[in-house]
């Protein structure tokens, strides 16, 4: 895949991350998951989308279906107003599984209309809202069954960090 397509692929599927992130008040939203037990909320069956955090670290343990691939942010905004890549140029990111890096893809989207539950973190409100993203974004191939572990690091290069270590179980 060319990397216009890689970053295509990447800012669709960001687009739908935000979707789902905002899907979910902030009682039991993913980003705010310590323990994993949020990880399955309002999955898609497509893609399993791995939650972040709203800053600060988090250890998780969840199951998710083997044979669907993975996506999440290693950093990532959603803005009121257009934004580039340009943006998060002093932004930085990791995600690794099993140890091995994983590719990461940054990508901006056009202007996104996202509805989300009531106090979301996107949104703030069930009323539908135009938002712009951009962020460092990783997509993982299908898990094969078994555990496994993904450690997910990024910050925007001035203090807002990100860090979470999942055990996973592929089944």
């Amino acid at each position: 895949m060319s990397t216009t397509d890689q970053t295509a692929a990447a800012a669709a599927y960001a687009t739908r991350w935000t979707q789902w992130v905002a899907r979910t008040s902030l009682l039991n939203n993913p980003l705010l998951d310590e323990t994993g037990d949020d990880a399955g909320r309002k999955q898609p069956g497509d893609v399993w989308f791995l939650g972040g955090t709203m800053g600060g670290s988090a250890r998780r343990d969840f199951r998710v279906p083997a044979g669907i691939p993975l996506f999440g942010p290693a950093f990532c905004m959603w803005c009121p107003g257009p934004v580039t890549v340009g943006h998060i140029e002093g932004a930085h990111g990791s995600v690794r599984l099993d140890g091995q890096e994983v590719p990461l893809v940054r990508a901006a989207t056009d202007a996104v209309m996202i509805r989300g539950a009531l106090l979301n973190p996107v949104t703030r409100t069930f009323w539908p809202v135009r938002r712009w993203l951009v962020g460092i974004w990783a997509t993982i191939e299908p898990l094969d069954p078994g555990t496994h572990t993904i450690e997910i690091h990024g910050g925007d290069g001035f203090g807002f960090e990100v860090n979470v270590e999942a055990t996973v179980h592929a089944t």
